[in-house]
């Protein structure tokens, strides 16, 4: 068996047998050694074998992709055991016979990488199935686990001998397909070769790529569909409004009809009551009355018609700019676009797409949020990606570059992403998340109990963030930063009074460059209150304008 080449993590050998190359895999760096044997005496031997090497672990298992296939056919030649009968090697050895047949317990290939819990690439894979080579490898691949392997050693005759459909031509096939080359091919024993097989990077970096390239291709064609589909929802509604107005043109003709013949009764009635005094009275009320319900009506119809075009109007561009948003953003991320929804809280693709061009526009030295969210793993996504185009071609690590990018040196101010949140529950929610993805090196999460504020003699609830703020305040002195605050919606039972978020930031960071966006149901009322606050204190602002939704405002201070 030729030798596997270091650094090796985990060996799996499937068909051990007798544990022939045990010692030669004993003698590798490898950290653990996984001997699959379905015949149940030489499991047992493996296991008496190994005793002692807490290394090696011994399972008693076939690997096929049919589980109903259980029969282990035993033979007198060792090598031809496995799960299907050895029929095309008695013209070989005419000597040959079945010894005996046992039902064993199988598993699939991808059920059994799954259970042995791989880590990188640096693994190796020894098969040893007669008959079973190719379905291994192909399900393999067809799970996307052959990437677990650095290195392959397959034991296959040249044609096929035993039952099944593998053969050395098939199994190379699908390893070149897969990103593998053939390195070396061992005859020791002629009639059962044992072909060495290592990782080709540069077909496996091309596979990779055209897959993205695939997937990417299709998401822009459902993109596409989309967009039709708005098209063709956008005509059904100009029709329908049509349609509306035809209907209200009609119920206008059958108002003056109806007034017509009402006018025509009432001056019956006139004629008749002309000569009684007390019906004078009853004949100016109905009148009366009958003109105010005419009134009614009409005025009740225009507001229909007004409604009614409003609403369409308003839900076919809020659609269009949301599918529009959409396309541009899987432009500009392409297969890393980050998931628009966490914890059951949704990110609109408009309000995504304003985020993601106004952290790549503007040189923020820091970003604030208060109040977690999705947007939170959001910019999280934006900035590491933005650090990772910055250090393109450098030698330096992933992790290295965010580091440099977010934690603090003695000559410089710290980038990062702060975020305030009150609820323990969304605080342990979140950092578990940020720590599941990798995004934690970038946010600052901070738990911050609800705390009284007072400003110009009203009390207000707010995150407890003012030491924080100070504490920045403190680092900026001396320069203007820029600084981007973003305050998510709070709950509707929760007690966070939004407005005050600028009192608090004015009160330690007024002389710096403030881009505050809030999202919330309220946000037009807020932003006006702010405003004037603004005007009051004599700071320049831009007044508040939309920011990727109609309840997503946008406002500066200090421009």
């Amino acid at each position: 068996m030729p030798v596997l080449n270091s650094p090796i993590d985990t060996i799996i050998h499937i068909g051990a047998g007798q544990g022939a190359e045990l010692n030669a895999y004993l003698a590798t760096d490898a950290k653990r050694i996984i001997l699959v044997e379905p015949n149940p005496a030489l499991a047992l031997q493996l296991r008496r074998s190994t005793l002692n090497q807490s290394r090696v672990q011994v399972l008693e298992l076939a690997i096929t992709n049919d589980l109903a296939q259980s029969q282990l056919y035993e033979y007198n030649l060792p090598e031809a055991s496995g799960l299907h009968p050895a029929d095309g090697l008695k013209s070989l050895f005419p000597g040959l016979r079945q010894i005996s047949q046992h039902t064993v317990t199988t598993q699939l290939p991808e059920r059994f990488i799954d259970g042995c819990k791989l880590q990188g690439e640096n693994n190796a894979l020894v098969i040893q199935a007669p008959g079973s080579e190719q379905v291994v490898i192909s399900a393999l691949i067809d799970s996307n686990q052959l990437g677990f392997f650095k290195q392959l050693q397959v034991t296959t005759s040249e044609g096929s001998v035993v039952g099944g459909k593998s053969n050395t031509k098939a199994v190379d096939k699908l390893l070149r397909e897969g990103g593998f080359e053939l390195t070396s091919k061992s005859t020791e024993n002629p009639d059962w070769p044992v072909r060495t097989y290592v990782q080709n990077p540069a077909a496996n970096k091309l596979k990779k790529k055209e897959d993205e390239n695939q997937a990417l291709k299709f998401k822009l064609e459902e993109s596409a569909k989309d967009l039709e589909s708005a098209k063709s929802t956008l005509s059904k509604l100009e029709a329908e409004l049509k349609e509306a107005r035809k209907n209200v043109e009609k119920l206008k003709q059958d108002r003056e009809q109806l007034k017509s013949q009402h006018a025509e009764k009432l001056k019956n009635l006139e004629v008749q009551l002309a000569s009684e005094r007390t019906g004078k009275e009853q004949f100016n009320e109905l009148k009366k009355t009958v003109e105010y319900l005419f009134g009614q009506q009409t005025l009740q119809l225009e507001q229909a018609a007004n409604a009614l075009g409003r609403h369409v109007t308003t839900t076919v561009k809020g659609t269009a700019k949301e599918l529009e948003a959409g396309i541009a953003l899987h432009h500009e991320f392409g297969q890393d676009l980050p998931a628009p929804s966490e914890r059951e809280n949704e990110l609109s693709s408009g309000v995504a797409l304003q985020l993601t061009r106004r952290l790549n526009s503007k040189p923020y030295d820091l970003v604030i949020e208060m109040g977690s969210g999705v947007t939170t793993t959001f910019i999280a996504n934006v900035l590491r990606r933005q650090c990772k185009r910055k250090q393109a071609g450098d030698q330096v690590s992933a992790d290295t570059q965010v580091a440099q990018y977010i934690e603090a040196s003695e000559n410089d101010l710290p980038r990062r992403i702060v975020c305030f949140e009150h609820i323990r529950t969304e605080y342990n929610s979140l950092q578990e998340s940020l720590k599941h993805s990798g995004l934690s090196p970038l946010v600052s999460l901070r738990f911050s109990p609800l705390v009284p504020f007072s400003q110009q003699g009203q009390e207000y609830l707010f995150y407890d963030c003012a030491s924080y703020l100070e504490q920045v305040a403190k680092l900026f002195e001396g320069r203007q930063a820029r600084i981007f605050i973003l305050l998510n919606g709070v709950a509707p039972n929760s007690r966070v009074d939004v407005s005050a978020a600028l009192p608090m930031v004015l009160q330690y960071l007024s002389s710096h460059a403030l881009d505050l966006v809030i999202t919330a149901k309220d946000c037009h009322a807020v932003m006006q209150q702010w405003q004037r606050l603004l005007e009051d204190r004599g700071l320049e602002f831009t007044p508040a304008r939309e920011f990727g939704g109609g309840q997503t405002k946008l406002i500066s201070v200090n421009p």
